[in-house]
């Protein structure tokens, strides 16, 4: 009889486990850059903003579009592909994503349109609402659900930025599935500083209803011009993380390895282009 493998048993397991108690409707830390910095996310500006704090989209000047593919710890047939696009209009920006997490006969799904405004020259503010679904394409059922959340941004000065996200305060879950899928009710504060000769740090803690409270602590250091080397840490559970990126004027391809205690490597790939003011 063939044994099966070990990787394959402990991710269905934990595929399970996140299908009741942590699902993709809550999932921060979208983009190469933000995952190689540990998902220390919540003051990270880009189109990625959407997933991670819709504050830090006010800044936007001009159309941006962002793609990431990912594959959780190399599992064959296990993929994460998310988009998003941001455009600024008159007085406000607003933002578009689209996320999926999918293995054959599973998949989670999640629609967002997000919202955001400068508040002065240091304050900004942000919201996000999402239609987040699960499928089982096999047996046709597909069931989802509203999701409200919305975010803060506090920049004192170019070199330092402070920010609030706010995740599924009104408890929304999905219901009429055999499963118990209930999304939890998050909070995640994070700060970062940008230090001298080009290096930046960010913090944040992400807290949500079942869970252990994850401490991160994300690196990035630019090396040469448009070169950057990435790194991070999180705690429970004990996760590290490390990156590269290249940016020029108008586009930017981010590449990042997050490693799992039991399963291993899980590899990113995004890209950014931006339109020129």
């Amino acid at each position: 009889m063939k044994i099966p493998n070990l990787k394959v048993l402990v991710f269905s397991f934990l595929l399970l486990k996140s299908i009741t108690a942590y699902p993709e409707g809550y999932s921060s830390g979208r983009g190469g850059r933000e995952r190689a910095m540990a998902n220390a996310s919540a003051t990270l500006t880009g189109p990625f903003a959407t997933f991670n704090n819709q504050a830090f989209l006010s800044g936007t000047t001009a159309f941006q579009i962002g793609i990431e593919y990912a594959q959780p710890w190399m599992i064959s047939n296990y993929r994460v592909a998310t988009g998003a696009a941001v455009f600024p209009l008159p007085g406000i920006v607003a933002g578009l994503s689209l996320s999926q997490n999918a293995i054959p006969g599973f998949s989670e799904t999640r629609y967002g349109f997000a919202l955001a405004k400068a508040l002065g020259r240091r304050f900004s503010a942000g919201m996000q609402f999402s239609y987040f679904t699960i499928g089982f394409p096999e047996s046709g059922k597909t069931k989802g659900t509203l999701i409200y959340e919305a975010g803060i941004g506090f920049t004192p000065n170019p070199n330092v930025a402070l920010g609030l996200h706010l995740f599924n305060p009104f408890n929304s879950h999905i219901e009429g599935l055999s499963l118990q899928n209930d999304i939890p009710m998050a909070i995640g504060f994070g700060c970062s500083f940008l230090l001298g000769d080009g290096l930046t740090v960010a913090t944040q803690i992400d807290d949500a209803d079942g869970l252990p409270v994850v401490v991160r602590l994300g690196l990035e250091y630019l090396v040469v011009k448009g070169f950057f080397i990435r790194g991070g840490i999180s705690a429970r559970p004990f996760r590290h993380s490390a990156g590269l990126g290249y940016q020029r004027e108008n586009w930017s391809l981010d590449f990042a390895m997050i490693h799992h205690e039991s399963l291993g490597y899980s590899p990113s790939v995004s890209f950014i282009f931006k339109l020129k003011k």
